[in-house]
């Protein structure tokens, strides 16, 4: 799994209108795919004041096409996604463990 993130131009009108009709956005990622349609899942997230576009991918993939429409130019940031979940888990593993919770059943 691959973790793709793209800074959008929030002074473009089209990044305007897909913030709008969502839709924009879906299909800018679906054609990203050249054979056939896999699962993509993507949401719009806010970090340090600036606005991203979150894809995550079962294979690394060109999103060159949504960056120039969308994107503020720079180009799009792919990780292996794995690597993400590893740390998330051996983080949430210690945070838990430490944390007994009592029912009072």
């Amino acid at each position: 799994m691959y973790l793709t993130r793209i800074q959008l131009d929030l002074t473009k009108t089209k990044t305007m209108q897909a913030l709008v009709a969502p839709k924009l956005f879906h299909g800018a990622i679906e054609c990203a795919e050249p054979e056939g349609r896999t699962r993509k899942l993507w949401r719009l997230d806010t970090l340090n004041g600036n606005q991203y576009l979150l894809i995550l991918t079962e294979s690394p993939l060109d999103f060159s096409e949504v960056v120039r429409q969308f994107g503020t130019g720079t180009c799009a940031e792919t990780k292996k996604y794995g690597f993400f979940c590893k740390c998330w888990g051996r983080r949430k593993q210690r945070s838990f463990g430490k944390n007994q919770m009592r029912t009072a059943f």
